[in-house]
């Protein structure tokens, strides 16, 4: 093991927290001021292949990508966590071989590295009764714990105080956590009510990062794309701009206040509320989003051709799509590293890497 090489694990409290574009925004800004950083994913979960049909975690495959090592995916993710295996290792855990091959991907990662960022599973627990979690894994390495949440207001504290308490029961430090989707406008909020009671429970948050459409705009194919949806017209309009979600819940007179003012927005609502719509479509809106599943009225379709307005069709209703857009907006196109590489600079701006840097014992 490369005893030189510090090791920095990223656990996540629930799927799609960001964890990955964190993790990535802070390898390249450490690289920006001049460390040598790797990555590792010992553990695969999400899994996808590669152009020659290797099974591989895909995660790894765009680390490689953007941080541009010279390991393979599969180099850096010795184990995949499939069905079979998971059943297989709750009766006996991780077995000496599995053990084995993350040392040695540990090794192979790490080798001239200052820091190598460690990238856990979905959840701080996923694989704990295997002996296959980020903490299981954080304490094989020596490492250090930095937990990321996405915001839910009632419930990032609990998330973060749980994390803490596995942390302590397993010895491991945990030097801080990473607030991720929290509104651009509640981060004042979020600073006044809810920051002071997870610092009460021993725990500094290094980051707050907002959603990720507000730090980098989303295109009305990538909405589509994230709620695996159809798009009944302006197919060809696609690369519109989203700046904005509105919910359309208002009647059409007090809708207009807003729709008036608003530039490149989506307007969420549903597929029924026909005057809605065409009184959208005669303002700057980039998208219509309509959900529950409802067909809208043809005058609606034709007029988004007219216009170039892509019209989406969700079959959630309105709020879970608007999370769904939130929440699954942190999962990275691979095919656009320009993109991820921009949104990764945006969120190191919103993390304290000097922060980071003195909990793990190296100068800023």
């Amino acid at each position: 093991m490369n005893v030189l090489s510090v090791f920095l694990c990223i656990g996540g409290c629930e799927p799609s927290s960001g964890k990955t574009i964190v993790a990535l925004a802070i390898a390249l800004k450490l690289r920006e001021l001049g460390y040598k950083v790797s990555y590792l994913k010992p553990i695969g979960q999400n899994i996808t292949t590669t152009e020659d049909g290797s099974l591989v975690d895909e995660d790894a495959k765009l680390a490689v990508s953007v941080l541009e090592l010279p390991l393979k995916p599969q180099e850096l993710t010795p184990i995949l966590y499939h069905e079979d295996l998971t059943l297989k290792f709750m009766f006996k855990g991780l077995s000496e071989e599995a053990k084995a091959k993350i040392q040695a991907a540990a090794k192979a990662a790490s080798k001239d590295a200052d820091v190598t960022i460690v990238e856990g599973m979905s959840r701080i627990f996923d694989g704990m009764s295997t002996g296959a979690s980020i903490l299981d894994i954080c304490k094989e390495l020596g490492g250090k714990l930095l937990q990321i949440s996405f915001y839910e207001p009632q419930y990032v504290g609990d998330k973060l105080l749980l994390a803490k308490s596995l942390a302590d029961k397993y010895g491991v430090k945990m030097i801080g956590a990473v607030v991720t989707g929290v509104d651009e406008a509640l981060i004042p909020r979020f600073e006044w009510e809810v920051l002071p009671l997870i610092e009460q429970g021993g725990i500094k948050v290094v980051g707050i990062v907002p959603l990720l459409r507000e730090l980098t705009p989303l295109t009305a194919g990538e909405i589509a794309s994230i709620l695996n949806a159809e798009v009944i017209a302006a197919r060809d309009h696609l690369d519109n701009v989203v700046k904005e979600l509105l919910v359309g819940a208002w009647t059409v007179e007090k809708a207009m206040r807003y729709l008036r003012r608003a530039m490149d927005y989506a307007l969420v609502t549903g597929g029924d509320r026909t005057d809605l719509l065409l009184a959208a479509l005669e303002t700057p809106v980039s998208c219509l989003i309509l959900t529950g599943g409802f067909y809208p009225d043809q005058h609606v379709l034709t007029r988004a051709e007219e216009k170039g307005v892509p019209v989406v069709l969700s079959r959630f209703d309105t709020l879970t799509t608007t999370r769904r857009i939130d929440e699954l907006a942190f999962r990275l196109d691979p095919s656009n590293i320009g993109r991820i590489k921009r949104i990764a600079s945006s969120v190191s701006r919103r993390i304290d890497i000097n922060a980071i840097l003195e909990s793990l014992s190296l100068q800023g």
